[in-house]
C-alpha cells in the first residue's frame, strides 16, 4: 500500500510509515492515499458498475442524519491491507470524496492493533509542525449507540481537514450485528467531514 504526500514519497507496509524523506506538512490537501485525495471523484478511480456494486454491499452504510455514507472496496490477494474506504454524500452523482481510509483487520487482537498504531503515530507526528494540533482521542465509537464499542487513537488537526489514526475495538454484539472486526484505521478527512464527526461525538457525549 502506498500513502503519499504530494512531493513526498512515503512507503507503507501494513500501514507503518517508512519515510524516504521528511518534510513538514500541515494542509490536508498535501496528503494522498494511493494517488487519491480529498475532493477527487470516485469516478476517476472506479467505474459506475463497481461503485453500484459496492453500494449494495455491507461496505456501504449511511452516517447519522444521512448526510454522508461510507463506501468500501476490498483488496484481494494483497497482504498489505484489507480495504480502502471512502466517505461520499448519498445523493451526489459526482461521488466527491470527503474522507479516505486505509484499513487493516486485527481479529480479536486489539493490543496488536495498538502496537501498530503507536509505530505509525511516531512517524506521522514527525511531519506535523504544530504538536498542539495532535489530540489523543479515546472514547466510545459513535456508530455503536450502545456505547460498548471503543476507539483508541489520535487526531491530527490540519489546515482544511484532519487525519484520524485509531484502533476500533468493536463490542461482541456489534461485531455480530454488523459483521465488523477490530481494525486499524488511517483516515484523511476533509474539514466538512471532520467538523461533522466532531459534532456527532459532542451529541453522543451530551446524551
Amino acid at each position: 500500500m502506498h500513502i503519499r504526500l504530494l512531493r513526498i514519497l512515503i512507503v507503507v507496509t501494513l500501514l507503518i510509515f517508512n519515510f524516504q524523506s521528511l518534510t513538514k506538512a500541515d494542509d490536508i490537501k498535501e496528503f494522498e492515499i494511493e494517488g487519491m485525495s480529498i475532493g477527487d471523484s470516485l469516478l476517476d478511480f472506479y467505474s459506475k458498475e463497481e461503485i453500484n456494486k459496492a453500494k449494495k454491499s455491507k461496505f456501504y452504510q449511511l452516517y447519522p442524519e444521512n448526510k454522508f455514507a461510507h463506501i468500501g472496496f476490498t483488496k484481494k490477494n494483497n497482504d498489505e491491507y484489507d480495504a480502502i474506504v471512502f466517505v461520499i454524500k448519498p445523493n451526489d452523482n459526482n461521488y466527491e470524496i470527503y474522507s479516505i481510509a486505509g484499513r487493516i483487520a486485527f481479529r480479536n487482537n486489539i493490543e496488536a492493533c495498538k502496537k501498530k498504531m503507536s509505530s505509525i503515530y511516531n512517524d506521522v507526528s514527525k511531519i506535523i509542525t504544530n504538536k498542539n494540533n495532535i489530540i489523543k482521542s479515546d472514547g466510545p465509537h459513535f456508530e455503536d449507540t450502545s456505547g460498548k464499542s471503543m476507539t483508541y487513537g489520535f487526531t491530527f488537526y490540519l489546515k482544511r481537514g484532519a487525519i484520524d489514526l485509531y484502533c476500533a475495538d468493536w463490542s461482541r454484539e456489534f461485531e455480530t450485528k454488523k459483521e465488523y472486526v477490530d481494525q486499524l484505521n488511517l483516515t484523511i478527512h476533509s474539514k466538512e467531514m471532520s467538523d461533522y464527526l466532531t459534532t456527532q461525538h459532542q451529541k453522543r457525549n451530551n446524551r
